[in-house]
């Protein structure tokens, strides 16, 4: 399993391949709904065959905490392909993960045990193989019941507690659902991958301990997207009135809107200048962690500004209200601050120039 690209970490689901959509076997028997009530329990151990200590590989599913299941024997419809059964959620596992924890090196044992839910009809064909190790596939007969088997949720020894027993030179192909990886690159013309289960990018501890489940993306060093872009011209527009060469593709979408227009404009747009609006979130998308990284990181840098801002007028009003002497020096210092208030009218300054003219002792 490891050379065919398993990894270490937890096996969420397995299953077979069916023949037929039902399990009559074919048209020579009588037809019976492919419905089945079954257990599958996994397990590992250190053996490589079931020629010796059968009980071992009892003892391996039986204390298992992990089924398909829990409380009662789920009961499926048998169809033609891929038949899944995916894993409850292992009480042991962090965070709540679904399936069981392979350590990437162990043998794996299947239990899989199942009644018919009519008493004609064959059980379902499957898809089989033949691996180098023997003996392959063991499998038992309970003494009869309703339905010519008798269901048995903890198993023991098949040697006392079936009327028979082989050992088979074939195994039901059976595919794994779990922690995969690539060992080469594939170029390809798709438009996109589909991938039911999760990705997560990093060794096999991490990667165990941080699965988020089907859907999500992790990555144990970090997510790198290509719209992520220095924002930097933030500041170079609005201390020195121009932005490098080597930032106009990312000052190009950028919008200042000045601290005094601040407020009308959130009002009416309902949204921060950089970030997108509903309607462009509506008709475009989701935007990709990079666009939203650079609008949060522009916002930020304004935040900074408007916040400068506000402490110098703060300051000057400071200076007036606490009527404190100034040197000639100090009196430049803030009229200059005043002058360059982006935020103030021509009239506002003009006013606490005056006010400031008439608190200035003369010389």
């Amino acid at each position: 399993m490891k050379a065919a690209g398993l990894c270490e970490g937890y096996i969420t689901s397995f299953g077979w391949y069916a023949l037929d959509d039902d399990c009559n076997g074919g048209p020579s028997s009588p037809f019976t709904q492919g419905k089945i009530t079954i257990e599958a329990r996994i397990g590992t151990t250190a053996n490589n065959d079931f020629a010796t200590a059968p009980g071992t590989f009892v003892d391996a599913v039986r204390t298992s905490v992990q089924r398909n299941w829990t409380g009662t024997p789920q009961t499926i419809i048998v169809s033609g392909g891929w038949n899944q059964i995916p894993l409850n959620i292992n009480p042991l596992a962090p965070g709540g993960v679904a399936g069981y924890f392979w350590d990437g090196v162990s043998n794996i044992v299947l239990d899989w045990s199942w009644i018919k839910q009519a008493a004609d009809g064959r059980s379902p064909r499957v898809w089989v193989h033949n691996p180098a190790i023997q003996p392959r596939t063991r499998i038992m007969r309970h003494p009869s019941g309703a339905n010519g088997n008798l269901y048995d949720d903890a198993p023991v020894n098949p040697a006392t507690a079936v009327i028979c027993y082989t050992n088979e030179l074939t195994r039901p192909v059976t595919r794994f659902g779990g922690n995969i990886k690539t060992t080469s690159y594939t170029a390809s013309t798709a438009s996109y991958i589909h991938y039911a289960g999760g990705l997560n990018i990093g060794d096999a501890v991490w990667s165990a301990a941080n699965y988020r489940g089907p859907g999500t993306v992790s990555a144990q060093q970090g997510v790198y997207d290509g719209n992520s872009q220095l924002n930097d011209h933030v500041f170079d527009r609005y201390f020195d009135g121009s932005i490098r060469e080597e930032d106009a593709a990312a000052a190009a979408t950028y919008d200042h809107i000045p601290l005094r227009d601040l407020k009308p404009y959130l009002e009416e747009e309902r949204h921060l200048p950089n970030m997108p609006s509903r309607e462009e979130w509506d008709e475009q998308g989701a935007p990709s962690l990079g666009q939203l990284q650079n609008g949060l990181w522009q916002e930020v840098e304004t935040q900074a500004l408007y916040i400068t801002e506000l402490e110098r007028d703060l300051g000057a009003l400071e200076t007036l209200a606490f009527g404190e002497a100034l040197t000639p020096e100090q009196v430049a210092s803030v009229l200059a601050e005043i002058e360059r208030s982006p935020r103030l009218t021509e009239q506002q300054k003009l006013h606490l120039v005056s006010a400031l003219k008439q608190r200035t002792p003369k010389q």
